[in-house]
């Protein structure tokens, strides 16, 4: 036999007995990819985990941001209500003042109506004669 058969031979028995092997070792290689899917698989889950607590955190912060904002509208909401009692008093305050004005408004209306009236009848009883006796009052003499 020539060298290049007796090195194929014994590259074939190796192989062989490679093949003989994966007999041998089937137990064990099934343990090692069932250990490797499981560690995979924690792997996964631990991704999963951090994955989660992330969004978490996300929904937390979201949850912290509205109350916030809630807080701050129903702070703006009690400082309007109180600017619009404030306002409504002032209001009512200037509805009072301007029901008085239009009363004395109209008392002195009133009064300046009666003045014009007596100044009118004045008018028409006045005596242009000088000195005149019946004159009421009578006019005081200026010398």
């Amino acid at each position: 036999m020539d060298l290049l058969n007796i090195i194929t031979i014994l590259v074939g028995a190796i192989g062989g007995l490679g093949g003989v092997g994966t007999f041998l070792y089937y137990k064990q290689n099934k343990s090692s990819a069932t250990a490797d899917a499981i560690n995979k698989s924690a792997e996964a889950m631990g991704n999963m985990n951090t994955f989660i607590a992330s969004q978490q955190m996300n929904f937390n912060n979201i949850i912290n941001q509205k109350d916030i904002i809630i807080e701050a509208k129903r702070i703006m909401i009690d400082k309007n209500r109180e600017e619009l009692k404030e306002q409504k008093r002032k209001s009512d305050e200037y509805d009072w003042r301007i029901t008085t004005l239009e009363r004395q408004n109209k008392g002195l209306s009133n009064q300046i109506t009666e003045l014009i009236a007596r100044l009118k009848q004045s008018e028409d009883h006045k005596c242009t004669v000088e000195n005149c006796p019946k004159r009421e009052p009578p006019k005081k003499n200026e010398a």
